[in-house]
């Protein structure tokens, strides 16, 4: 318990939101409630930085995260800006009749390693009787969007610029307008050579904007994606609690391509990296070393995203040396177990 207060203000478009906020600060936590004029106040705050997060009631996946930094005996006055943008536009078929009932998904364009790791991805929607649909509460940066059926396969559209406030150019998706190609992907257990009808077929174009396809597996394990625009594509191939398989497919009009991926049961690890005041350390160079010479896994390497976490999916069961090195020499090393179909967390402080 400190004496610093944190005054604040939820607006979104201008108008004041009714919200709720969580601050958290190491083993600290702190909630509250926006009034009807979008303000809040939080007294007897310890100084340092405190994470804050902002949610909306009748949607808790709509929120933004930030981090602040409260002084002693300070009143920091802050006014927080809840994202309005919209990408709006039109499914199509070849012949420009509007398409009902296409799923519609926008991807952030590039994400590279050690971006914010805790922006949320936006909800998939449903195209309208007259093929138009809107995405909202999208932040302001460049998106790429798809669209598909399982009659007319895949539409994508990139590098889609997205206001603070306000809507997009109208974005046109054109189902079946070029002949496209088809992807079939099998996935198997190791352990028992049984199907996995759960695993997922995740497709990024070239520039690294994925989209959804909205197609299911059968319970052969058999995943049929049809009229897929031709092109090269990363196909990542896993499923819940088993590891991540990874090709480079070029898909031409009127071809196949089939992929048969025998995957291991696998944990993963969430690697929460700090410094002594409970700071984030953000960015950070850090390496996975399996300490069994014979282990099936290879080395993994990444760095911290803004808030300080590593997240590593699909490792291979066994003990691991995770290592992680800031810019000036300084550095933690801590021995980690991995768990098949278990999240290991781990929280390290830097001296």
């Amino acid at each position: 318990i400190g004496t610093a207060t944190l005054k604040g203000r939820v607006l979104r478009k201008g108008e004041p939101l009714i919200a709720r906020i969580s601050l958290s600060q190491t083993n600290l936590s702190k909630y509250t409630d926006t009034d009807e004029a979008g303000g809040f106040e939080i007294k007897n705050m310890a100084p340092g930085r405190w994470r804050v997060s902002i949610s909306v009631p009748q949607d808790w996946k709509k929120r933004i995260e930030e981090w602040i930094d409260i002084a002693p005996q300070s009143v920091t006055e802050r006014v927080f800006e809840f994202p309005a943008g919209r990408i709006v536009g039109m499914v199509v078929d070849a012949n420009e009749a509007a398409v009902a009932g296409a799923k519609v998904s926008a991807r952030r364009s590039r994400v590279a390693d050690g971006e914010d790791g805790y922006q949320p991805r936006p909800r998939p929607v449903t195209s309208n009787e007259d093929g138009s649909f809107a995405i909202e509460d999208l932040f302001p940066e460049s998106y790429g969007v798809s669209a598909s059926t399982e009659d007319l396969g895949i539409a994508l559209v990139e590098d889609v610029q997205v206001p603070r406030n306000g809507d997009s150019e109208p974005v046109t998706l054109r189902l079946g307008a070029v002949q496209g190609g088809t992807l079939v992907s099998v996935v198997l257990n190791l352990t028992n050579g049984e199907p996995v009808p759960k695993a997922w077929c995740r497709l990024a174009t070239s520039s690294g904007v994925r989209f959804d396809q909205g197609q299911k597996r059968d319970d052969e394990g058999v995943l049929r994606i049809k009229n897929i625009p031709p092109g090269t594509y990363n196909v990542r191939v896993s499923s819940y609690g088993f590891e991540v398989k990874e090709h480079t497919v070029e898909i031409k009009a009127g071809e196949t391509v089939e992929l048969m991926d025998v995957l291991y049961e696998a944990g993963a690890l969430r690697w929460a990296l700090m410094d002594k005041g409970g700071a984030p350390l953000a960015y950070v160079d850090c390496r996975m070393v399996p300490n069994d010479p014979n282990s099936i896994e290879k080395i993994r390497e990444g760095k911290t995203d803004a808030n300080g976490l590593w997240i590593v999916r699909g490792l291979y069961p066994g003990e691991y040396t995770v290592t992680s090195t800031l810019s000036d020499g300084r550095g933690v090393s801590e021995v980690v177990l991995i768990k098949e179909h278990d999240f290991t967390h781990k929280e390290v402080v830097v001296d």
